[in-house]
């Protein structure tokens, strides 16, 4: 990676209005990739650097100062890891005197105003200086860049015909990396290497910033050397300091025999096993076979068709599976929304076989806002119903309806000001309509689903965790994002049939997730004696085929559950 592909997030201090338009357009005219944030004073500073993380500080030398550089400089020197922030001041005045002053403060450089070009130059050296740290700390351990190995195995066919390439990738390694000094980056450099070599002998591998290039020959069997990295990384602690950081990896894995030579091809085929391999949770592995290539990319060719001409001929059908209180509440009735769509030849197509497949895609956005779209219809034209049948005096909430967004909603920042209109539009109350977010899903994207929470609740939907205890550390997803409902995966279920021991557990985890005032679900729910079984673990609400499977109607009796 160079410092020109590498995206700049960058904290400026006292820019003029003009200033905040030029300067980023001016680096992005030399070929740097910013996202910069402009504080408005000295508390917004602290308040940005201490919530956030960021790779670099300019601070504009200004006579009336919005946030006074040295002010700032002092808050930065009281952070653990300010040193890993390069702080440069863009000065009228660089005399020698000046730029001493300046420095001693803790500066890393002083440039002149309006000298972009200087400033990048200064930029693309403090780049140098991060990643050679982070090199550095695990030199011992990289035999010769990955270039150049991929480059050696090719030019030796013999090489080529046995060797597979391991990329692993670090899934949450910014965020790690971040927090760790010179002597905790060699702490984890080392505990890695300890791993690698237990499972596959002294190999040759290259180390980064944010995964490793492992090339190993002659192996009996690629599955199974597959198999045991996932397993040891699922049990792979690092212990620094006083913390414990589990390390979670994604993997692509390529026999370089497939491929008649390396460069961008390969890479591209990397990312693409890599993201296969996201999508199947944390610790995974994808495993290269052309055969499964060209089925993968025949079906989902077939999705995306499937998808498009539903769409444009509204061939899609919503149905509605009771999700049943174990509390008595007698006034909620809720539903889960799936959807299916109608093929041209009349075929009913479960979201199971598309949904994953355009998960990420503008079509899955499309899917999701048709899919809310009819579900506040739906619930406007049920509880409409239910008032005008209501003839004994009930009190009753209405209906409430839990409906799926796909991984591409919760990355578009368009969907909250629709969410919004649509509420306001139909005036339907807005807790009535509570999205469901794969808890995979929010272990990969964060930040946006973080934001999302956020905006959700102030429009007043619901949300909630779906397939809970699909990712290597569920109870640290529901602690950091709070959501009104979870709901298991349904291994849990299939696991209290199997193991009634296991019921203590489920019963642990559903406590710890009352006490965080999360509203619990078990699904797939099938006979009555596993119904038993969830009952004493104390979930709210249950779902499944033993209550009813998904219909085209809202016509679950609740009142007889009471």
């Amino acid at each position: 990676m160079t410092s020109k592909e590498y995206v700049w997030n960058i904290l400026v201090l006292n820019c003029t209005p003009a200033e905040e338009k030029v300067l980023p357009y001016s680096l992005k005219a030399l070929g740097f990739s910013v996202d910069m944030v402009f504080p408005s004073s000295i508390e917004h500073f602290k308040e940005e650097i201490t919530n956030n993380k960021w790779d670099m500080i300019i601070g504009v030398d200004s006579t009336s100062p919005m946030t006074p550089l040295k002010e700032a400089l002092s808050g930065l020197a009281e952070l653990d890891d300010a040193q890993k922030i390069p702080f440069i001041i863009c000065s009228s005045d660089i005399s020698g005197s000046i730029r001493i002053d300046w420095m001693r403060h803790g500066a890393c450089d002083v440039v002149d105003s309006g000298n972009v070009e200087l400033l990048s130059l200064v930029m693309e050296r403090e780049f140098k200086n991060i990643f050679k740290e982070s090199a550095g700390s695990v030199e011992q351990i990289s035999q010769s860049p990955f270039e150049e190995q991929v480059t050696n195995c090719f030019s030796d066919p013999d090489e080529k015909e046995k060797t597979s390439l391991f990329a692993i990738e670090f899934r949450d390694w910014k965020k790690y990396h971040a927090s760790f000094n010179k002597h905790q980056a060699d702490i984890f450099a080392a505990a890695i290497q300890k791993e690698l070599y237990s499972l596959f002998g002294h190999i040759k591998y290259t180390i980064s910033t944010d995964g490793i290039a492992m090339f190993l020959s002659s192996l009996p069997s690629i599955a199974t050397a597959a198999h045991n990295l996932e397993s040891a990384f699922d049990k792979l602690f690092v212990d620094i300091d006083s913390k414990s950081f589990q390390v979670t990896i994604s993997v692509a894995i390529l026999e370089l025999r497939h491929f008649d030579e390396g460069g961008e091809a390969l890479f591209n085929k990397v990312n693409d096993l890599l993201s296969y391999a996201k999508d199947k949770g944390f610790n995974k592995s994808e495993i290269y076979h052309p055969e499964t290539e060209i089925q993968r990319q025949a079906a989902e060719g077939d999705a995306v068709s499937m998808v498009k001409h539903a769409l444009d001929n509204k061939n899609f059908e919503l149905l509605f599976q009771p999700v049943a209180s174990l509390q008595n509440m007698r006034s909620e009735e809720i539903y889960e929304v799936s959807v299916q769509l109608v093929d041209p030849e009349g075929k009913k197509v479960p979201a199971g076989q598309f949904i994953r497949t355009i998960d990420k895609s503008h079509l899955a956005e499309k899917v999701d806002r048709w899919v809310i779209l009819q579900s506040v219809k739906h619930i406007l034209k049920k509880n409409k119903e239910i008032r005008e049948s209501n003839s004994d005096g009930d009190s009753h909430v209405g209906i409430r309806l839990f409906v799926h967004l796909c991984a591409a909603s919760i990355r578009d920042r368009k969907f909250l000001s629709w969410l919004f209109l649509l509420v306001k539009k139909t005036g339907i109350d807005p807790s009535s309509v509570v999205l469901m977010l794969g808890e995979e899903n929010i272990a990969r994207y964060g930040k946006e689903t973080g934001e999302l929470l956020a905006n959700v609740k102030k429009i007043g939907c619901l949300t909630g965790i779906n397939q809970f205890g699909s990712t290597v550390n569920p109870m640290r997803i529901a602690e950091e994002f709070a959501t009104d409902y979870i709901k298991f995966d349904g291994k849990f279920t299939m696991g209290l049939e199997e193991n009634s021991v296991r019921e203590e557990s489920v019963k642990t985890m559903v406590d710890k997730l009352h006490t965080l005032g999360r509203k619990t679900i078990i699904p797939q729910i099938e006979n009555p004696r596993v119904l038993t079984q969830v009952w004493r673990t104390g979930s709210d609400y249950i779902q499944g085929y033993f209550l009813q499977k998904p219909e085209a109607h809202m016509n679950y009796n609740f009142k007889a559950d009471q």
